[in-house]
C-alpha cells in the first residue's frame, strides 16, 4: 500500500521511541472521535470522511517506529534491548 506521505522511520536516531508512539496514539484518538462525530450527523464537513485514512496512516507509523525500536516492555517497566553482545 502506497501511503501519501513519508513515514519516519529513522527510530535508531530517535531516543524518544515511547513518547513518539505515544503521542500517535492520542492523535488517532482524537482522530476517531472527529470521525464518529462526522459519522452520527453532528457535523456537515464532508473532509471528515477521511479521517479513517488517517487512522490507518497513524497506525502504520506507530507500528514502523515499535517494529525498529530498542525499548520494550516488560512486567510495566520500559527497558532498552540488547542488541549484538553490548
Amino acid at each position: 500500500m502506497h501511503w501519501p506521505l513519508p513515514i519516519p522511520c529513522a527510530a535508531k536516531k530517535r531516543p524518544n521511541d515511547f513518547y513518539y508512539t505515544y503521542g500517535l496514539f492520542r492523535l488517532a484518538g482524537i482522530v476517531q472521535q472527529i470521525y464518529y462525530r462526522y459519522f452520527r450527523g453532528q457535523s456537515q464537513d464532508k473532509r471528515l470522511a477521511q479521517f479513517t485514512h488517517m487512522n490507518k496512516l497513524l497506525e502504520h507509523m506507530a507500528l514502523a517506529v515499535t517494529g525498529e525500536s530498542r525499548l520494550y516492555l516488560d512486567r510495566g517497566t520500559i527497558r532498552h534491548r540488547r542488541t549484538g553482545g553490548h
